[in-house]
């Protein structure tokens, strides 16, 4: 009988330990800020929040990357972000429609490279 309570108590805490999240989504919190780059006759912008919320816009060349940085939302397109690994994940609010992306931040974090897996266009962002 000694043996069976035993058995019981040492099986007791995997009853009470919690299966890990099957989902690996997360948020890669080096992205969290506003990235701006210039494609020569215009530019664009992402921000990305800590609360998972994005927003992407684009602008002609008589806009100021001080302007950009000093937008909030960037008035542009809203949508939620998720990382996997190396996956950016987006998906639009309004559109209801998720892109990926492969992305890459140097070493100082200051710059993000970023490639559409639809179109697949590298586009480098300061921070």
């Amino acid at each position: 009988m000694k043996k069976y309570l035993l058995l019981l108590l040492m099986a007791l805490p995997m009853l009470f330990s919690g299966c890990s999240k099957d989902d690996d989504d997360e948020l890669d919190t080096d992205l969290i800020g506003i990235w701006i780059a210039n494609e020569g006759t215009y530019y664009i912008g992402w921000k990305f929040d800590n609360n998972g919320t994005c927003y992407y816009n684009e602008w002609g060349n008589n806009v100021s990357t001080y302007e950009i940085a000093s937008k909030k939302d960037l008035d542009g397109s809203k949508g939620s972000w998720k990382t996997t690994g190396t996956k950016l994940k987006v998906t639009w609010h309004d559109e209801h429609e998720t892109e990926t992306y492969t992305y890459s931040l140097s070493k100082d974090k200051k710059t993000l490279t970023m490639k559409g897996d639809k179109d697949g266009v590298f586009t480098k962002y300061n921070k």
